[in-house]
């Protein structure tokens, strides 16, 4: 990847169709040329935990899972595309985050009202 710091694009996944070739000991009427093979549809994701459950109903991970395998079943009607129910954001936060945040909103914020409160009070006496 080139240090340029431009946003490359990367493939994510390959969808591959075709026609698997004839073993050697089947006879098709076919002429040669053709494939006489089965049928076959395959498919390669290059991550493995965008249709997990932490990830499913985040940034339509759902409808392109869903539509893969549709592919693959070879199910190619056309579905309409369902209104969009709201998911909450998901925020992931360690511990001190979560210490730090408290100790900001909880403690620190409310005694820095308290004392600008008193200062005020203080010169207005």
């Amino acid at each position: 990847e080139p240090a340029t710091g431009q946003p490359q694009s990367h493939i994510l996944a390959v969808a591959s169709e075709g026609q698997l070739p004839a073993s050697s000991g089947q006879s098709s009427g076919q002429p040669s040329g053709q494939p006489s093979g089965q049928p076959f549809r395959a498919l390669v994701i290059g991550d493995s935990d965008f249709a997990s459950n932490s990830f499913f109903p985040y940034m339509a991970n759902s409808d392109l899972a869903l539509a893969m395998v549709r592919w693959l079943a070879r199910e190619e009607r056309n579905v309409p595309i369902a209104s969009r129910i709201p998911v909450p954001s998901l925020i992931l936060l360690t511990q001190a985050q979560m210490q730090g945040i408290f100790l900001l909103l909880v403690v620190l914020l409310p005694l820095a009202v308290l004392a600008l409160g008193g200062i005020i009070w203080w010169r207005r006496r």
